[in-house]
């Protein structure tokens, strides 16, 4: 078995589970029903021997993506056939995940959050998260209301080793509110592709663009007298890609960047 990153994980069958396949009953190669009924499921077990620093799979198992990417079973017949074998959708969850122990630096602001630190981390799999704060945000607004513009916000990655790898890419939201599954910010839910957070290799930083949410903030405050300036959360994102990497974040190159003009 070899499993690279963001590629498929192909494993050749023995013969006689081969031989297994190739002799039932027909009506399990009719329908998903008739598969479950003999076939009742395949594991994939990691060698407990040679884990190394460790792997992460996903499989589709319904075919959100494509046939190329579905989990499935070939079977080569007659030396030019195939047979694809899918999965219905059913699953029993056997395995699970923890993070941690974290080290005593980690640990320390879990215990400590509301706190102010030069160094934050972030983790992928119900890891940490850090929270932003920009405390200073309506004081732009003091003197009349204005309109922002562009506003950027940059963080800056330290190296991990081979292993540990920095995020291939960020989430920036708003915390969480009572119902909410999450709370994009309105740059992520309109498009994806003005909102950022891809890492930048040549220079190590993710930026995400975040024009409209300071201006509601700013306009919250000057209309309404609300203040809505709870912060934000950094975090790896839960999929696309489903990875365990982590971050390293140094806030002392963190910039946010805002172009604004003051009406008349």
């Amino acid at each position: 078995i070899k499993l690279s990153p963001y590629k498929g994980l192909r494993v050749k069958l023995s013969t006689d589970f081969a031989k297994f396949l190739m002799n039932m009953d027909s009506e399990a190669y009719e329908t998903n029903a008739g598969l479950d009924a003999h076939l009742k499921g395949i594991a994939l077990i990691p060698n407990s021997t040679k884990v190394g620093n460790g792997s992460l799979a996903v499989m589709d198992l319904t075919n959100i993506i494509s046939n190329s990417y579905r989990a499935k079973i070939l079977l080569y017949y007659s030396d030019t056939q195939t047979f694809m074998f899918g999965f219905s959708g059913k699953s029993s969850v056997i395995n699970r995940g923890e993070t941690g122990p974290y080290k005593s630096e980690i640990q320390t602001q879990l215990d400590n959050p509301k706190e102010n630190y030069t160094t934050t981390y972030v983790q992928a799999l119900s890891g940490v998260k850090t929270e932003i704060q920009i405390p200073y945000l309506l004081n732009l607004a003091k003197n009349g209301n204005i309109s922002i513009q562009k506003a950027e916000i940059e963080f800056s990655a330290k190296d991990f080793d081979e292993y540990f790898f920095t995020a291939p890419r960020l989430s920036l939201f708003k915390p969480f509110t009572e119902g909410s599954q999450r709370n994009f910010l309105i740059e992520d839910a309109v498009s994806s592709s003005n909102y950022g957070g891809t890492y930048n290799r040549s220079n190590g930083t993710y930026t995400f663009t975040i024009t409209r949410h300071l201006q509601n903030i700013i306009n919250a405050q000057f209309f309404n007298k609300e203040d809505i300036n709870l912060g934000l959360y950094l975090a790896v994102p839960s999929d696309q890609p489903v990875i365990g990497a982590r971050s390293v974040i140094d806030h002392t190159k963190t910039r946010l960047l805002i172009t604004y003009v003051k009406p008349n």
